[in-house]
């Protein structure tokens, strides 16, 4: 019998098995996109919930794990940690196989890659600050990429919708005693991959990769980014992967009707 997925599930009225957090989230997708506010909403009770059973700094942490992951849209394996060697087979639909055998440079987020532009010795009176992202681009062996976030910082900075993400971040910063120009070459979450990812789900109920594509929905959707600038943001080479990503709401097309 051909495996079913969630979605065959309701086609063809049989009884779903308990779907997990990617397939709920998937199945919530298919009617509606969580608004950014929602998200929060979801980071909040997150913090909230790690409070009354003395899991604050675990929450926290995961937290602020995955308000990086949004910020920049970065994968996970970009973030934390990474493995050192992989080797994975994929089935091609033809069903043939193929061996995926290859070395991760030992490098990861650092908190040097986090900073301030300008920096505050060279901030003019009026001008804007931002808090900056630099992450190494991994899926790409043939040459170095970088993507780059950035996010609203200092005064006037807090009406910005995004600005609650980098609360998190600036939260986890001093709840453990961080020192951005002591601990420069740490590794600002340094946790495995597999490990981080069962956290992400523990505490938020999604998938580190969800955080990719509610950041090119969302982008879409509140920030008017087009097709071209989602492939600038995520360093996408295939101009086809904004519609792999972004989707958008009834309501957003409503909007301009």
């Amino acid at each position: 019998m051909e495996k079913n997925n969630f979605k065959s599930y309701r086609r063809i009225g049989i009884k779903p098995e308990p779907l997990g957090p990617w397939e709920r989230y998937m199945e919530d997708k298919a009617e509606r996109i969580p608004s950014i506010e929602e998200l929060k909403q979801r980071f909040r009770n997150a913090l909230e919930e790690g409070k009354r059973k003395d899991d604050y700094m675990n929450a926290l942490g995961t937290i602020a794990l995955a308000s990086v992951l949004y910020i920049t849209g970065a994968r996970i394996s970009e973030v934390v940690k990474p493995r050192r060697h992989i080797r994975r087979k994929h089935t091609n639909q033809d069903g043939t196989e193929k061996v995926y055998d290859y070395n991760y440079e030992p490098e990861a987020f650092q908190i040097k890659d986090l900073y301030l532009s300008p920096p505050d010795e060279e901030l003019k009176p009026g001008e804007q600050q931002y808090m900056r992202f630099r992450i190494k681009v991994r899926k790409s062996r043939d040459e170095i990429l970088f993507r780059e976030a950035s996010i609203k910082y200092g005064e006037g900075s807090d009406t910005d919708i995004y600005h609650f993400f980098l609360e998190m971040i600036e939260k986890y910063f001093e709840e453990f005693a961080i020192d951005t120009e002591r601990d420069a070459e740490k590794i600002l979450f340094n946790t495995g991959v597999d490990k981080a990812r069962k956290s992400l789900v523990k505490y938020l109920g999604y998938s580190p990769h969800t955080y990719r594509d509610l950041r090119a929905s969302h982008l879409m959707s509140y920030s008017h980014f087009t097709s071209a600038e989602l492939q600038r943001f995520f360093a996408w080479k295939n101009a086809n992967m904004p519609l792999r990503y972004a989707q958008a709401n009834f309501s957003d097309c409503e909007v301009k009707l």
